[in-house]
């Protein structure tokens, strides 16, 4: 029997990172971890295509794509909510309730955008495309990364926290992709 792993490359760095769990209908069933990505950013969007399976509940502190908890962090708290920060938690944390039949076993799209303002930063979440939270934080750009590397489906600075799904199409971009933008499900040109 021939065992092979897998890995994702980043397209810009070339960074490769290996895939802990198996690749299910073309989404990712695990996690990995993106080793050496720099960002520092005065707009960041988080983006990922999530999918749990029909009528499970999901655990606290799962997260779907991270860099820890003193930079961003897209995840779901022991609420079931989702919740969204910038450069640490300390700053402050948007959460939003997600509507009904989030675990129905299709997937969905789930999107986190943060931008700077006079005062802070603006932060959003969307659900399939449809904003569904709004707030602002003292939270101030420019967005920058740990040393932990980015995480998908796992919080790389608390490796026991993991996505209980699977996780497809994800993207870290350096701005806050616009409502029609995330509406289309596309990052403009200059992104």
């Amino acid at each position: 029997q021939t065992v092979r792993q897998a890995y994702v490359v980043d397209q810009n760095t070339m960074t490769k990172a290996p895939l802990t769990g198996e690749i299910v209908d073309g989404a990712l069933d695990g996690h990995i971890t993106v080793p050496g990505i720099s960002i520092s950013a005065q707009g960041l969007t988080l983006d990922a295509i999530v999918n749990v399976p029909a009528g499970s509940s999901i655990p606290g502190n799962s997260p779907i794509v991270s860099n820890g908890d003193n930079s961003f962090n897209l995840k779901f708290d022991s609420s079931g909510r989702v919740e969204f920060f910038v450069n640490g938690w300390a700053g402050g944390v948007l959460t939003a309730t997600m509507p009904a039949g989030f675990n129905d076993g299709n997937n969905h799209r789930l999107t986190a955008t943060a931008e700077s303002t006079a005062s802070g930063s603006l932060l959003k979440v969307y659900y399939d495309g449809t904003k569904i939270a709004e707030g602002t934080v003292s939270t101030a750009a420019p967005y920058v990364t740990s040393t932990y590397g980015i995480g998908i489906g796992i919080d790389p600075e608390y490796t026991n926290r993991v996505w209980p799904g699977t996780i497809d199409a994800v993207r870290v971009v350096k701005k806050a992709m616009t409502d029609d933008e995330i509406a289309a499900g596309m990052i403009s040109a200059t992104a």
